[in-house]
């Protein structure tokens, strides 16, 4: 009876032990948490933490306009009350007008400044530019109608990729933020630059396809012996795109080839 009645000696022993691991590992994942836990930092105040948009290409698809306020935080704040008011204006357009008719009316002209002001600021500023211009070539018409050589709609269409182009595609090419978006302008550009020099009742339209030579060659050096950092970039990722600008005639066929299948919603007809 006695020895059943006794404590058995594990039991002793047991409860402090454990009481003991417990209390040991609870004070050392305070200690660790302590060590780890980062101080709040405010990007917008201080301006010194470049915001890590998850998937940023889909600010350039066709699904943009359910994100686009997401960009208001990376902006200056000198620029955000005009992107409030402004952004959303080509993202509301009806019945696919005429991009020089729209960007030549009174909302088209600011949504114009806007995306001028935004490509002089920051490269936050700068990706916020370019999904606006997507987003312009999606919803406005640019195509060359049928029977017609007319090619003003998309020359001013490529010459607004092309000052985005022009500022930022050196620094987009080794940048984790423009490099992806900053390729897709480039593809989108060669798309809608082939359509302005294929306007024509015979051959080719020398003005469009000589500007646009000019400039690619110039941006892309793919017509050098050491290609520009941006046409490094252009090879890496869309080989035959960069291979077709050394062609004497068709230069844009590749980069257009690969704006159709990646991007086919601009096409000059609001993706009709």
């Amino acid at each position: 009876m006695g020895a059943m009645g006794s404590t058995p000696p594990w039991n002793q022993t047991a409860i402090p032990t454990l009481f003991a691991g417990t209390l040991i590992l609870l004070v050392a994942a305070v200690a660790v948490r302590g060590k780890r836990a980062p101080e709040f930092v405010d990007p917008i105040e201080k301006g010194a933490v470049t915001l890590q948009l998850v998937e940023p290409m889909q600010f350039l698809g066709p699904r943009a306009g359910m994100r686009i306020d997401e960009l208001l935080s990376l902006l200056d704040p000198k620029h955000r009350s005009e992107f409030v008011a402004v952004s959303r204006l080509p993202f509301d357009l009806e019945d696919c007008p005429k991009l020089r008719t729209w960007l030549d009316s009174a909302d088209g002209q600011r949504f114009e400044r806007l995306v001028v002001d935004l490509r002089r600021g920051t490269k936050e500023s700068a990706f916020a530019a370019l999904a606006l211009l997507f987003q312009l070539g999606r919803a406005t018409s640019w195509d060359t109608p049928r029977l017609s050589s007319a090619s003003a709609d998309a020359e001013r269409f490529g010459e607004l990729l092309q000052d985005w182009l022009s500022a930022w595609g050196g620094t987009a090419a080794g940048d984790e933020l423009l490099r992806d978006p900053g390729l897709a302008a480039f593809l989108v550009y060669g798309r809608v630059m082939r359509t302005a020099y294929e306007a024509a009742w015979v051959g080719r339209k020398e003005g469009p396809k000589a500007r646009a030579r000019g400039f690619v060659m110039s941006l892309t050096g793919a017509d050098q012996a050491r290609h520009s950092d941006f046409g490094q970039a252009l090879q890496r990722a869309y080989p035959d795109a960069f291979a077709s600008l050394t062609q004497k005639e068709d230069f844009l066929s590749g980069a257009s080839s690969q704006a159709k299948s990646l991007h086919p919603e601009i096409d000059g007809e609001c993706g009709d």
